[in-house]
């Protein structure tokens, strides 16, 4: 009787897929490595040094510019509502505002 009701559960199929990771740093790691063995007298570490530190410069030099324009453009934006608000505000109150004080204080 339990031979009849046999179910068999599918295996699961394999595919063999392996992940890859590519990690930068530490490809960046290797790529120094190898290249301070076959540079003993570490000629190409000071250049790389001082290549990070220009490098670095350049980035605080752009990030300052950018930084400048964005709060400019949002100095404009922040002008701009002020002035439609204002402008619709007083449309508003010259439009509505003497009818409502009728509504409000009948004469």
């Amino acid at each position: 009787m339990l031979k009849f009701f046999n179910f068999k559960k599918p295996e699961r199929r394999n595919f063999g897929y392996q992940p890859r990771f590519y990690d930068e740093k530490k490809e960046a790691l290797n790529h120094r490595i190898n290249a301070s063995k076959e540079d003993p007298k570490g000629i190409g570490a000071k250049s790389r040094i001082s290549l990070q530190f220009k490098e670095h410069r350049e980035r605080e030099r752009h990030g300052r510019k950018v930084k400048s324009f964005f709060k400019a453009a949002s100095s404009i934006r922040l002008l701009i509502i002020l002035i439609v608000l204002t402008v619709g505000a007083y449309y508003i109150l010259t439009m509505y505002l003497p009818q409502l004080l009728n509504y409000w204080f009948p004469e």
